[in-house]
């Protein structure tokens, strides 16, 4: 039973770290209530390989967005959450396999 719990914590670690979803794609609601945002429709291409264009999707743990989070200052901004290029070690690792699928995209989109 010991090695069945370490890897399910070692399963939660990843999936702690690398739950995202691009900036804007969901919303905060003056009730503090998050909502996928209708009004959104995709990120501009080129900010597809940018870190800061992209938010973990876990409760917040740095205090900088904790702080804004008790303000209602965030509601009607997109960046409610951390982050990934607030945490660049755990991330990069992870976005560079994003970034390899996305330049394969472009690249069959360009020569196909």
């Amino acid at each position: 039973m010991k090695e069945l719990g370490r890897l399910s914590f070692v399963v939660r670690q990843i999936d702690f770290d690398t739950n995202v979803f691009p900036e804007g794609a969901y919303k905060l609601l003056p009730l503090h209530e998050i909502r996928r945002n209708e009004n959104f429709h995709g990120l501009n291409p080129k900010d597809l390989t940018n870190l800061s264009k992209f938010q973990h999707f876990r409760n917040v743990i740095t205090e900088e967005k904790k702080g804004l989070i008790e303000k209602d200052d965030i509601i009607f901004q997109f960046n409610f959450y951390d982050s990934l290029d607030q945490d660049p070690i755990k991330s990069i690792k992870y976005f560079k396999i994003f970034r390899m699928l996305v330049d394969t995209i472009r690249y069959n989109q360009n020569y196909c």
